[in-house]
């Protein structure tokens, strides 16, 4: 009979998908574990009109395909009857069971990611046909982020299930398990007519918090002044997912137009078909480029430096990196003449005390005055500028600096 794992393996939704690391699609989760460890269907649709042929082929054919109870074993592929429907399983195992309960086995049914408990009177052959469809669910895990403490509570798990399910959502692919199989995703939910970021509201109604190895890369992003650091690894990805010429193209436009719109409706039209997106994630994609581009643009940092970051800590491909460093060195050059740049090459001071003047001999009046030796970038040219800062001045500098000094400590 059919179903034996050893002759036949029905293949996964992940290996037949192929998931590509940005890519983006609907799908509806079918069970929850925890937030880092659920499943979903991407093909939710052709999965209704698949179990509706289930249970019509089932509830005219189950005579012939019923499993002997001594054929029952560990690792068999099977059809189960719960719940008045037909569902693809595999047995994983058999439940501790009372002398006068019935024989049960435990099925992991592979279209839903579920583990029941069924009475094996209720198990059958899965067809030849049926094995042949590739299963429809695949493990994901949100992208990012971990419990408040060690682990995931009830309320945790609620919210999760309250925001996702009986829902169809808009997943993002961050990342790929590709050993575990396990798709680590962004995921947006629509509400009236505005998306809302799942992780984003996890964090934000303390439900969850950032992963430790992550907080460098929020540290960066937030130095840069991304405020929603989840979203950005969406765009990150849609990034990551284009051709590069394709990439640099539309950088330039975003970067050079002078328009409060960057593109017509029209254009919009345009660029959806060519790149292959719906209007939810072009948005994402332009929004995200422009706010990465400008927020690097209010930051003094060596193009080498920028482009560490990008890589390192927002995850972007090398060649997007450095296509993208490209473009911002030549816009900041125009701002910044960087040739006639200077270094610090020494600082000095000396604090003068006025403590009399024709207009009253007992006044006194503090003045600083700082000597900056600078020299230019290639060592040749050197000058001296000098500020006279009184005490309120002088602290107003010192403010300054601290900000910065904590800014570069951030990094």
């Amino acid at each position: 009979k059919y179903g034996s794992r050893d002759k036949y393996q029905i293949l996964t939704c992940f290996d037949k998908c192929n998931f590509k690391q940005g890519q983006s699609f609907e799908a509806r989760v079918t069970q929850i574990y925890d937030p880092t460890k659920f499943w979903i269907v991407s093909k939710f649709r052709e999965l209704e009109v698949f179990q509706k042929y289930l249970f019509r082929f089932y509830y005219l054919n189950s005579s012939n395909y019923k499993i002997p109870h001594d054929k029952i074993a560990i690792d068999l592929y099977c059809m189960c009857f719960i719940e008045n429907a037909y569902y693809r399983g595999v047995i994983v195992g058999f439940p501790i069971r009372h002398h006068d309960a019935e024989q049960e086995v435990q099925v992991f049914l592979i279209d839903y990611g579920m583990l029941k408990i069924i009475d094996i009177n209720n198990i059958y052959y899965i067809s030849e046909e049926c094995l042949r469809v590739p299963q429809f669910v695949v493990r994901a895990s949100l992208a990012g982020i971990r419990p408040l403490n060690d682990h995931w509570t009830t309320q945790d798990v609620d919210r999760f299930y309250d925001l996702v399910t009986d829902k169809i959502i808009k997943v993002n692919v961050i990342d790929i398990d590709c050993k575990r199989k396990i798709l680590k995703v962004f995921i947006n939910i629509k509400d009236d007519n505005s998306m809302i970021s799942v992780q984003e509201t996890l964090l934000t109604e303390n439900y969850a918090a950032y992963i430790r190895d992550k907080e460098k890369t929020v540290k960066t992003i937030q130095t840069l002044g991304f405020k929603s650091p989840y979203l950005l690894q969406g765009g990150v990805a849609l990034i990551n997912s284009l051709n590069r010429t394709k990439f640099s193209l539309l950088l330039k436009h975003i970067v050079k137009s002078e328009k409060e719109e960057l593109f017509t409706q029209e254009e919009l039209v345009k660029l959806s078909e060519s790149l292959k997106l719906d209007e939810t994630n072009l948005q994402l994609l332009i929004q995200s480029i422009a706010y990465i581009f400008k927020q690097s643009s209010k930051v003094i940092l060596k193009p080498t430096v920028l482009q560490e970051q990008l890589v390192e800590h927002l995850k972007f491909n090398p060649e997007k990196a450095e296509d993208f460093v490209k473009l911002w060195t030549e816009e900041t050059n125009q701002v910044f003449d960087l040739k006639n740049s200077h270094n610090l090459e020494n600082i000095s001071w000396e604090l003068n005390i006025q403590t009399a003047s024709t207009l009253c001999n007992k006044e006194q009046h503090l003045n600083t005055r700082l000597q900056m030796g600078l020299v230019s970038v290639d060592g040749k040219e050197k000058e001296n500028v000098i500020l006279e800062l009184d005490e309120e001045e002088l602290l107003h500098l010192y403010n300054v600096l601290e900000n910065v000094q904590s800014k570069l400590d951030n990094i």
